[in-house]
């Protein structure tokens, strides 16, 4: 896929595009500061498009560097208001890095309001519900709507949001059905 990206932006040096999947490709690979150079290309030939913020925002979660990372998702959901996915992407920041549960919820919520099929959404939000550090956020009952949603959404088919389930169950006090 690189290869063919890069030939790609070799015919049209300037499509942001070729920039923004090779740089996915790069992300993937975990080949960081390569797929940063190429997101920002991707930017700097279409710094109106919130999916290129997105994905570089994606790298500096990676690489640890949450003030870019943040400041990115932000970008991207200014650009993009209507992506679930940049809210999505910046609830998980807010939550797992920043520690900032209040506002990881509400970017939860509002990812699942613009995509009420985004089931990572769901899970996160029931994971973050039900297994919180700080017990004022927790929610057994809205953790397991949540969390039964996500499992749906996957068919019952993917054992990490089975397992969140599971901790929004015993959440709950349902420690029998958590067990099983």
């Amino acid at each position: 896929a690189i290869a063919d990206f890069t030939a790609a932006i070799r015919l049209s040096p300037r499509d942001a595009d070729g920039y923004n999947f090779r740089g996915y490709a790069f992300y993937l690979k975990r080949e960081y500061d390569r797929a940063i150079a190429d997101f920002n290309h991707a930017i700097r030939f279409d710094p109106r498009e919130g999916l290129f913020f997105s994905n570089r925002g994606l790298v500096w979660m990676a690489k640890k560097d949450d003030e870019n990372a943040l400041a990115d998702f932000t970008d991207a959901i200014r650009l993009a208001p209507q992506s679930s996915m940049a809210y999505h992407n910046r609830g998980r920041l807010r939550s797992d890095y920043k520690h900032n549960y209040v506002g990881a919820l509400a970017d939860y919520d509002h990812a699942i309001g613009l995509n009420p099929q985004d089931a990572q959404a769901h899970n996160n939000r029931a994971w973050l519900l039900a297994t919180g550090p700080d017990a004022k956020h927790r929610d057994g009952k809205k953790a397991m709507e949540s969390a039964s949603m996500a499992c749906e959404l996957t068919n019952w088919k993917d054992p990490t949001v089975i397992d969140t389930l599971a901790a929004a169950q015993a959440e709950s006090g349902d420690f029998y059905s958590a067990t099983k």
